[in-house]
């Protein structure tokens, strides 16, 4: 019922279909298992759009191969080993996860945040993470309109 889909970037950076040896190799000689394609620091938040090339999901539905990840404070997304997991689940207790990007300016500046969509394709994966820089940029610390001016990446 459940299928483990694999896929590995291209030249030009799209998202190629493979088995499993191929992918565990490409992500081996990158470095990881997942691909950095964008990020932005803003303040405290951290967006970042990754490819992890791996999905498992029903046998009939298009994998999601590239995420969209904002968090505060910026904390960029762990995989893998024992540690990075026990990081991960550590940072999710005491993390308030936000369904919609417009939740997140609701959010007091002491709270933490993590937001977390998955995509099918790279484009639909940059519009949203566009998408999310702007509206963390359109939310000052204070929780008031303006523009948020410490800008990295």
């Amino acid at each position: 019922m459940f299928k483990t889909h694999y896929a590995i970037l291209d030249a030009k950076g799209n998202a190629r279909p493979c088995g499993e040896d191929r992918h565990r190799t490409w992500f081996c000689k990158n470095g990881s298992g997942r691909v950095r394609i964008q990020f932005k620091l803003l303040d405290d938040f951290l967006i970042e759009t990754v490819f992890d090339g791996e999905a498992r999901l029903l046998e009939f539905d298009e994998p999601s191969f590239w995420h969209v990840r904002v968090t505060r404070p910026a904390m960029p997304a762990l995989t893998g080993g024992f540690w990075g997991a026990l990081n991960s689940d550590i940072h999710r207790a005491f993390t308030s996860e936000s369904e919609t990007l417009a939740e997140i300016s609701k959010k007091n500046g002491t709270q933490n945040i993590l937001y977390e969509r998955e995509f099918s394709t790279r484009e639909d994966t940059l519009i949203h993470h566009h998408e999310a820089v702007r509206t963390i940029r359109g939310t000052p610390k204070d929780g008031a309109p303006g523009t948020r001016p410490n800008v990295i990446g």
